[in-house]
């Protein structure tokens, strides 16, 4: 019914949906989707959203500001939606979906997004291999370029997968997030993550891309966690 409203153009204004867990298909959440005079905003609670509503939403992605994924639903697409939308969106300011490999995320495209998003949340799995340190490093730089991101979390996996998430670690990658002078919130839920305290006590030392002055005074955080381990990097808010 509500889609069939969609197609008449009975709303014609609408360009924010934030749609319930009662909506579990894929062709259904599709015909929402494609109802749509235009998509800025999309937050999908259930698990419907698949190839089909990934179809329709392509002609939105020009105006695309806010996509959110609970549960990770696209991953049961096959490979992950993510990089497609940061290669596409060039409005996008917030995506939360699910997993994502390092290979999908270095592929050798810049992403559209690059100047706008503020909120990424992901599970980022490196890609089995010799060169998974590696991986993390040019993922972690990649991800540096995103110069107004304030808002970085990274995501448990799906329950059972056996695989190695991103963690962040000087001299594996967290050197590279000193480029990111607007974060003020750093989400650490992966269960693979093994920051420890040296990591952040020494984050000033060991930072060569941190383009701050040595003499400036450290700004003032509010962390979750003991200020004393988390005041020099600055952010006000790392949740473990």
């Amino acid at each position: 019914m509500f889609a069939s409203q969609l197609a008449k153009g009975t709303w014609p204004k609408l360009c924010e949906l934030r749609l319930p867990y009662s909506i579990s298909s894929d062709k259904q959440l599709a015909q929402i989707v494609h109802g749509m005079q235009q998509v800025k905003s999309l937050s999908v609670q259930g698990q419907g959203f698949g190839p089909l509503t990934l179809r329709a939403l392509r002609s939105h992605f020009s105006s695309l500001r806010q996509l959110k994924l609970r549960y990770n639903t696209c991953t049961q697409m096959g490979p992950s939606i993510i990089p497609e939308v940061l290669v596409s969106c060039p409005q996008l300011e917030i995506l939360i979906a699910g997993e994502v490999t390092s290979e999908e995320l270095l592929q050798d495209q810049s992403w559209a997004c690059e100047h706008t998003l503020k909120t990424l949340h992901a599970c980022i799995i490196i890609s089995p291999g010799e060169d998974m340190d590696h991986q993390q490093q040019l993922v972690l730089e990649k991800i540096s370029r995103l110069c107004h991101l304030e808002d970085f979390s990274l995501l448990y996996c799906a329950f059972g997968r056996l695989v190695t998430c991103i963690n962040l670690q000087l001299g594996k990658g967290l050197e590279h997030l000193a480029n990111l002078k607007k974060l003020r919130r750093l989400g650490l839920k992966s269960h693979s993550n093994r920051m420890a305290k040296s990591d952040v006590e020494d984050f000033p030392l060991k930072a060569p891309c941190d383009n701050r002055n040595p003499d400036d005074p450290i700004p003032p955080t509010e962390a979750l966690v003991d200020n004393d381990t988390w005041k020099a990097t600055g952010w006000t808010d790392i949740v473990i």
